[in-house]
């Protein structure tokens, strides 16, 4: 078995031979500290001897994913706890190949840097330093409008739902449930809306709706459709995000679509 560990020194894939001579565990993987990789992703492999070599030498980076909380916004509150830690901070603006190498792991150094540098330290430190930075941004951002929340937040902002996860089906359906399609509306039309709520911690509503129609003669119904959606949207009491105990104003996003 292969044991990777920032802490110590251990026995390397040799990647000049054949994927055949790579020490295995059972189940054909290579046990790290991300988890388990196939012998076969040299890509991934070849990512974590570089980041080995720099938690090695002491080139240390914690990278921020924008799918974190708070669209890694906080990154900048971040660098600045982690500096006297002799650790840097990035934020990714994107991950990933642009085209993704076929059966290999994604982010394989960021990854294992991340793990490593957590290694490094006491156990639980650099994770709550990452919710010192978020708690001090959202502080810092209290009368701004936190952006995009949904989309890559597990929140939950629909209150007649149980969970996120199922919100947008949620929301559709009871919109869908008492519409009613206005007089000689063309029957057959795929249609959506595409809305943005903003949702203050006051309360308060804003509500913006994008109208599109497949068939060009519905689209005198434009106005109609959204009165509708305002009308439905107003009468519900929208739940905030809220970051450690913090209320945010924040915008969603969620689309509405049918075929009648």
């Amino acid at each position: 078995m292969i044991a990777i560990s920032c802490k110590e020194k251990i026995e390397e894939p040799n990647l000049d031979k054949e994927p055949m001579t790579i020490k295995k565990i059972k189940d054909d993987s290579i046990s790290t500290i991300i988890g388990k990789v196939s012998p076969n992703d040299l890509s991934c492999i070849s990512n974590i001897k570089e980041a080995k070599w720099d938690l090695k030498n002491n080139r240390l980076t914690y990278y921020v994913f924008k799918e974190q909380i708070t669209y890694g916004r906080y990154a900048e509150e971040f660098e600045k706890l982690l500096k006297p830690l002799g650790v840097n901070c990035q934020k990714l603006s994107g991950i990933g190949n642009c085209i993704p190498l076929i059966n290999s792991r994604q982010n394989c150094y960021y990854d294992y840097m991340n793990a490593g540098i957590k290694d490094k330290f006491r156990k639980g430190l650099i994770d709550s330093l990452e919710r010192q930075a978020m708690k001090i941004y959202a502080e810092k951002n209290i009368d701004n409008v936190l952006v995009f929340v949904n989309d890559f937040l597990e929140t939950k902002f629909y209150p007649k739902s149980k969970t996120y996860k199922t919100q947008d089906e949620d929301i559709k359906k009871d919109f869908l449930k008492n519409f009613v399609y206005p007089e000689n509306f063309n029957k057959g039309d795929l249609w959506q809306a595409n809305v943005s709520l903003i949702i203050y911690r006051n309360g308060n509503i804003e509500v913006h709706s994008n109208i599109i129609f497949n068939y060009e003669k519905n689209e005198p119904f434009t106005e109609y459709f959204k009165s509708k959606i305002e009308d439905f949207i107003m009468k519900i009491n929208w739940i905030p995000y809220q970051l450690d105990g913090i209320t945010l104003d924040s915008e969603v996003f969620f689309k509405l679509t049918a075929n009648p």
